[in-house]
């Protein structure tokens, strides 16, 4: 994703300033933009960053998918690079299911189902980063859906450790056979 600028204003043949502010694509995968124009470069800018602050409020059709796009662009002078690099990362691969939903589509139910969809590929922990990314994006949009949804599990890492035979034949004839051989030896006494 290119690094994105907060709205610098251009001045029109009229004399008047003209700021504009990326929403999102359309179907055809088009931009659409907001265009704010006033007197002053400031006001201009002022007007359309205004317009990020509260949220970028389209009239419709405002699909999960374009708030997060949305949300993503609102941090991303704010954000460390690695960071939107990652949100990037979880926009284009989790919860799919939900991501051309209107918004105000989203509850338990369909998030649940996003989530039992993930479940089989990734982990808890992405997953919870995928629903807290999506969250937040709405939570930008005023839109603050009550989600009582359920993580998959967390599975315990285990560590095989090798074999006392296999230490001692990895061991045998180096300079830290000794010390080895006692640290062993410490351990099973």
């Amino acid at each position: 994703m290119p690094k994105r600028k907060m709205p610098e204003a251009h001045q029109l043949k009229s004399g008047s300033w003209n700021a504009q502010v990326f929403v999102g694509l359309d179907d055809n995968g088009k931009k659409i933009r907001e265009s704010f124009t006033a007197p002053t470069k400031w006001e201009a800018e002022k007007l359309a960053a205004e317009y990020i602050v509260n949220g970028m409020k389209r009239k419709a059709g405002l699909t999960v998918a374009d708030a997060v796009d949305g949300y993503i662009a609102a941090k991303q002078n704010v954000l460390a690079p690695s960071t939107i690099r990652g949100y990037g990362i979880l926009r284009r691969n989790r919860l799919q299911s939900i991501m051309k939903l209107d918004v105000r589509a989203v509850n338990s139910y369909t998030m649940q189902q996003a989530i039992n969809e993930d479940a089989v590929k990734v982990g808890a922990k992405t997953i919870k980063e995928g629903v807290h990314l999506v969250c937040a994006a709405l939570k930008l949009y005023d839109i603050a859906p009550v989600l009582n949804v359920t993580y998959p599990a967390r599975k315990p890492k285990l560590k095989e450790l090798p074999t006392a035979e296999q230490v001692i034949e990895m061991v045998r004839g180096t300079d830290v056979e000794l010390p080895c051989m006692l640290a062993m030896w410490r351990l099973c006494v």
